[in-house]
């Protein structure tokens, strides 16, 4: 099976036109059908997974999956649907756009690619300290320019694995090296949870050990 990507006709409306009431009656024009301007298909026996974004040149990035899941492809079309590039990638659990980059995030590992060519620009893995057993990344923002915001959760060594804190460090956007960090002893982050305001402040969901929202 092989999954395909569609863009929509701009001068189709996604919802139907407005309608007009007058004397006590609405008239409502009827729906629009959306049309396909094009479509990419997925390389044969590879799924594609939903996290597909666009740049503001309307070019389109996605990931697809091997048919095993351990490993994937990092595709790109324009906006007329012709291909820019697909580079092999590890198998990731998120694909963010944060300025000319495209960051993913799987385990402790951090990994950037340009959004020219697909090139492998950085790696950067988050190393636990001698009293932490493993790091998970849980989620990427865009901070001021030249900043990656992270979050990832911290896990006791085996065999009496628990919760330690979670982490939230600045990344230096062209190196991967870290600015600043702060813990957050006994908070688990939540997944892709971070939003950041215009202003630049960083916000974190998180949960307590005591099983309460922070």
């Amino acid at each position: 099976q092989r999954l395909g990507l569609e863009l929509l006709e701009r001068n189709h409306r996604i919802d139907q036109p407005r309608g007009l009431c007058a004397n006590k009656t609405c008239a409502r024009p009827p729906a629009t059908e959306l049309t396909a301007a094009w479509t990419v298909w997925a390389g044969p026996g590879r799924h594609v997974l939903w996290d597909l974004i666009a740049d503001r040149q309307v070019n389109v990035y996605w990931r697809e999956a091997a048919p095993d899941y351990q490993s994937g492809h990092l595709v790109s079309v324009t906006s007329a649907g012709f291909q820019r590039f697909s580079v092999p990638i590890p198998a990731a659990a998120q694909l963010a756009l944060i300025e000319d980059l495209l960051v993913l995030r799987f385990g402790a590992t951090l990994e950037a690619h340009s959004v020219n060519d697909g090139a492998h620009k950085w790696s950067r893995q988050l190393v636990p300290e001698p009293e932490v057993g493993s790091i998970s990344i849980r989620t990427l923002a865009r901070g001021p320019a030249g900043t990656l915001y992270v979050g990832a959760s911290r896990w006791n060594k085996l065999p009496a694995p628990g919760l330690i804190g979670s982490a939230l460090l600045a990344i230096d956007l062209p190196n991967g090296a870290t600015m600043w960090a702060v813990r957050l002893p006994s908070q688990q982050g939540d997944d892709q949870a971070t939003p950041v305001d215009e202003a630049g402040y960083l916000y974190a969901g998180t949960w307590g050990s005591d099983g309460k929202r922070r």
